[in-house]
């Protein structure tokens, strides 16, 4: 199992979308897409919901991680290959949705920075009450008294 991880660590490690984050001493890498947590955690969970592998989450230094582990007796290089496959058509989909996402929301039209209204003219007296409800408490008893 070993000799397998050390294989699918080769095939993370070739691609500069991916990291490994740990040092493969038995069957289990631990990788991520460069990027945000929430991006590793869509494509786990959309590998995961797809049914056509198994891998579990972990949080390293504050970073999510998927776990890659060769559990299967009879695993053969055929199946890390498949599972490579698998995994980076998934990578393709989301970070597609991800741009295509970005774009359309650069096209959308921002706030006018003009406005057609024009500026609101304070009258020269404000209404009374909002002054006195700004007024202290012994300054408000004394404009009533006075006025």
């Amino acid at each position: 199992h070993v000799r397998l991880a050390k294989k699918f660590e080769g095939l993370v490690a070739k691609d500069e979308r991916y990291e490994v984050v740990n040092k493969v001493v038995v069957g289990l890498v631990c990788f991520r897409l460069k990027g945000p947590n929430s991006l590793n955690q869509k494509l786990l969970s959309a590998i995961n919901a797809s049914g056509k592998l198994h891998m579990v989450p972990a949080s390293l230094n504050n970073r999510f991680v998927i776990r890659f582990c060769i559990c299967a007796q009879h695993a053969k290089e055929e199946d890390i290959t498949y599972a490579w496959d698998v995994i980076k058509h998934f990578s393709e989909d989301l970070l597609e949705i991800m741009k295509l996402e970005n774009e359309e929301i650069k096209k959308q039209e921002p706030w006018p920075r003009k406005s057609n209204l024009k500026p609101m003219e304070l009258p020269k007296r404000l209404d009374t009450n909002l002054t006195l409800t700004q007024l202290k408490p012994h300054i408000l008893k004394r404009t009533r008294s006075e006025g």
